[in-house]
């Protein structure tokens, strides 16, 4: 979720805070292990040429810790041509934004839309939903009715989109110092939401300083809506620097362990932030971030 294309990114300066520290250039990646997208980008039905994700997962690179699959996240849409020529060069995910009160139409380029021409291409997809945040961009709403509101927004503008039934969206939830219990009620008003209309699955974009808390707090809300023992999908951002990183090669095992606190349970990790500019068969496009994942379509969407 790069900064440079988003309103809502409520990050404190990272040289004085826990992520800048953290944040390094790319490293190269390797050609020889990229899988290439068909010509053309284009899935063709009933013929031999089809760029789904998973037509790519042998030609995927592993981690020792499992299976992962590497994508990006951009708060604008790039347009056809990254899109077409990215897929695959190594990326098989990209995030999908919303239009949502703290990321709309006024400040970035919408991906309203664009959804068919993705999955026509093989994108798979994490949904997101930047909702009110602890300061800044609505900080002065977060309560448990306004959640409930923006969930009712949120699942709205993914059946516009044509989202399938039981994807999962992320509300983003930027960083704080300390776990907000406004931002906490906000969530949980979010989350219930989601519960309660069963038309889509609740996830949470948090980062891995918070992430522990919004765990337990979706857990708490799971159980308050009769959902014992279930909690939200989460989508942890953890920059570890240096090399360690590689979207190629680094799992969502691996970013888990770069820290004294596990976090076990994050179905998608962001391991890179707003790298200036990447070029991927020949196109050369910026700001993003680079995410891994356990799957080629987080969101199932």
């Amino acid at each position: 979720m790069a900064t440079r294309n988003r309103s809502a990114r409520n990050r404190p300066a990272k040289s004085a805070g826990a992520k800048k520290a953290e944040r390094a250039p790319k490293k190269a990646a390797k050609k020889a292990s990229r899988p290439r997208a068909p010509a053309g980008g284009s899935a063709k039905r009933g013929g031999a040429r089809q760029p789904a994700a998973a037509a790519l997962t042998a030609a995927l690179p592993r981690a020792a810790s499992g299976p992962h699959f590497p994508g990006f996240d951009t708060g604008s849409f790039p347009g056809e041509n990254v899109m077409r020529k990215w897929f695959g060069h190594p990326f098989v995910f990209t995030g999908f934004y919303l239009e949502a009160p703290c990321h709309n139409a006024a400040r970035f380029t919408p991906y309203t839309g664009h959804r068919q021409l993705l999955k026509e291409v093989g994108w798979g997809l994490v949904v997101i939903y930047v909702g009110r945040q602890a300061a800044g961009c609505g900080s002065n709403k977060l309560t448990r009715e306004q959640g409930l509101t923006d969930a009712g927004d949120a699942i709205s503008k993914a059946k516009g989109e044509g989202f399938p039934q039981s994807a999962t969206i992320f509300l983003d939830v930027e960083r704080m110092e300390v776990t907000s219990e406004k931002m906490v009620n906000y969530m949980r008003g979010w989350i219930a939401g989601l519960l309660q209309d069963k038309s889509y699955k609740p996830g949470v974009y948090a980062h891995f300083h918070n992430a522990n808390d919004l765990f337990r707090a979706g857990q708490q809300e799971f159980t308050a809506q009769a959902q014992a023992g279930g909690a939200p999908a989460f989508y942890v951002v953890r920059v570890p620097g240096g090399t360690r990183f590689d979207v190629e090669k680094s799992g969502p095992q691996d970013l888990n362990s770069f820290g004294s606190t596990p976090i076990s349970f994050a179905r998608v990790w962001q391991g890179k932030i707003d790298i200036r500019f990447e070029t991927h068969n020949g196109v050369k496009f910026g700001p993003v971030d680079e995410d891994v994942a356990d799957s080629s379509n987080p969101s199932n969407g």
